[in-house]
């Protein structure tokens, strides 16, 4: 969402969007008060909104059968959101996660240490895993290996380069 652009404009763009699921990261109370608008479209959905930079939201078409937050490091901001749905082809857990980023040295470590954790924690899962969010770490970053080495495959794997940092980034956004 990027918790400091223009709502307007993110609530647009998620009009638009034909998606099943929709991960959010840096969502707050007024945003998911927001996207109410959009009940008809994503009818199930749970959050776990804050009001720093670390909110986060799973919107579904289909059934939200459990959810919760995933410790995925020592420090309760670590904690993922996990929910199972019921996809029309059967379960399907998801997890929607936002570590810190690396700013500085202590943020580094700690970053790396959610993604471990996370990638350590997806066999407690079932068997079908969609793991979404902003891991403020590009995708050939050697801090996405234990998610790699846990099975996942990066979702821009067979489509090409895959724009991830702001809009107003030349050449990377």
């Amino acid at each position: 969402v990027q918790m400091d652009a223009p709502r307007g404009r993110t609530l647009s763009w998620l009009g638009a969007v034909d998606a099943d699921l929709v991960g959010l990261q840096e969502v707050d109370a007024a945003f998911m008060m927001a996207v109410g608008a959009l009940d008809a479209r994503w009818p199930h959905r749970v959050a776990r909104p804050r009001e720093d930079f670390m909110g986060l939201a799973l919107l579904s078409r289909w059934p939200i059968e459990a959810h919760g937050a995933l410790a995925a490091g020592p420090d309760p901001i670590d904690a993922v959101l996990w929910a199972r749905v019921r996809a029309p082809s059967g379960p399907l857990d998801v997890v929607v996660a936002h570590p810190l980023p690396p700013a500085g040295a202590a943020m580094w470590a700690q970053r790396n240490r959610v993604i471990a954790g996370l990638a350590a924690k997806l066999d407690q899962l079932g068997p079908r895993v969609v793991v979404a969010g902003d891991f403020n770490a590009a995708p050939w970053s050697a801090a996405l290996a234990p998610l790699r080495d846990a099975g996942l495959v990066h979702g821009r794997v067979g489509r090409g380069h895959q724009a991830s940092w702001p809009a107003g980034w030349p050449m990377l956004g």
